[in-house]
């Protein structure tokens, strides 16, 4: 999903929900290479380096799908956790 890509480095805001949409892509493509366990892996290391907790850490900014349009927005809750 290059599209997820930000022009800068890192990701994008991920929807939340994100891992429930790739396991539905995997069930309609199961010719897809990667397995619903290395996707968690890669998400969960993706979502805790620094230059994604900075791009979350702002209220309001768009959160991506897995099509790389807009999908929901950062909530000042998640905005506040990524500061931590």
């Amino acid at each position: 999903f290059p599209h997820l890509r930000a022009e800068s480095g890192g990701f994008l805001p991920l929807k939340i929900g994100i891992t429930n949409d790739f396991a539905a892509f995997l069930t309609e493509h199961p010719e897809t290479e990667l397995t619903l366990d290395e996707w968690s892996c890669a998400i969960s290391c993706i979502t805790t380096r620094q230059v994604y907790l900075l791009r979350t850490a702002v209220a309001g900014i768009p959160r991506y799908g897995l099509d790389g349009l807009p999908a929901g927005q950062v909530s000042e809750c998640d905005a506040q956790n990524a500061r931590r």
